[in-house]
């Protein structure tokens, strides 16, 4: 397939001026995020080799769940479209399924230089297609106001389903937070609560509300689908729609619902 055989080695501190200058050629907001992110940790990252030079970069961040969020996956532009960015995927996917990792989900945008053009990451949409990546959802106006986030994913295990829940979760409400890479789309965040208290619907209102009197146009909180129907009241009362529901994200049979709520 290739004239000279690439390899896909761990990122290393030395490789980062040539991984940024690679993704800051695609996309200036990805390489500045990439940036922030390699100054944290390398883990789970990798470049791809060609005779000992970097054209290449991969990873992913795996969650408490079991499963897992394709990271900075770009190919230096003089090789693309020679099936780098394929050959690295496939070998993420081996790498997550040594793991034990059910499921890989990517996130891409729909951003398009006009209302008629092609999508700017139309080329990696159809490899994804191509490797067996199903488009499980979309948030229009995400990234910003014209640019949606699509969600694919590929299952590559098995799990063992849970338990049913049978009475109404505690669960504890906190605050929101600016979503990475998004201008103003906020995300609530809550924890499980052993006080033995749930939130009101009141209380969800008030905050996506105080949100988004400032700075959110959209508010996002997710829950597993197995604890939705006892919060489907609360969350109806507070003006959130379900949008997005992927997959055995929590557990095999059990998905994660994103809801939202717009700024009027």
């Amino acid at each position: 397939m290739f004239s000279q055989e690439p390899e896909l080695t761990p990122l290393m501190p030395r490789d980062i001026p040539a991984a940024l200058k690679i993704i800051n050629n695609h996309d200036e907001d990805d390489a500045e995020g990439a940036k922030e992110s390699y100054a944290e940790s390398l883990e789970n990252q990798f470049g791809l080799r060609v005779v000992g030079d970097l054209v290449g970069v991969t990873g992913y961040t795996v969650e408490p769940q079991g499963v897992a969020w394709l990271s900075w996956h770009y190919v230096d532009e003089a090789r693309q479209g020679k099936g780098y960015g394929s050959f690295m995927l496939t070998e993420v996917m081996k790498k997550l399924q040594a793991q034990n990792v059910r499921k890989l989900f990517i996130s891409t945008s729909d951003y398009s230089e006009s209302l008629s053009g092609p999508l700017l990451y139309q080329d990696a949409i159809d490899s994804y297609e191509r490797l067996g990546f199903v488009r499980e959802g979309y948030h229009p106006n995400y990234f910003d106001q014209g640019e949606g986030e699509i969600i694919f994913g590929k299952k590559l295990g098995n799990g063992t389903p849970p338990e049913a829940i049978t009475e109404e979760p505690w669960i504890m409400l906190q605050d929101a937070e600016l979503i990475d890479e998004t201008e103003s789309s906020y995300y609530l965040n809550w924890e499980w609560d052993d006080a033995g208290h749930t939130f009101s619907d009141a209380a969800l209102k008030d905050l996506a509300e105080y949100w988004l009197k400032n700075d959110a146009t959209s508010v996002f909180i997710a829950f597993p689908s197995d604890v939705l129907p006892f919060l489907e009241e609360k969350l109806k009362s507070a003006g959130f729609k379900a949008e997005v529901t992927l997959k055995d994200y929590h557990a095999e049979g059990v998905a994660e619902v994103r809801l939202r709520r717009n700024r009027s």
